[in-house]
């Protein structure tokens, strides 16, 4: 299963990663740089 980061609104993940961990952590990373809430979902 992989996991993708999206910013509410737009079309398509940002990025997609192997493990849900790795996503999140790049998700909180992405937020805090640039103010904007990034979330993840699984995608297939």
């Amino acid at each position: 299963m992989k996991y993708g980061i999206f910013i509410p609104g737009l079309p398509g993940p940002l990025e997609t990663y192997d493990s849900m961990f790795e996503a999140y952590e790049a998700a909180k990373y992405a937020a805090e740089e640039t103010d904007i809430f990034h979330e993840v979902k699984e995608v297939d």
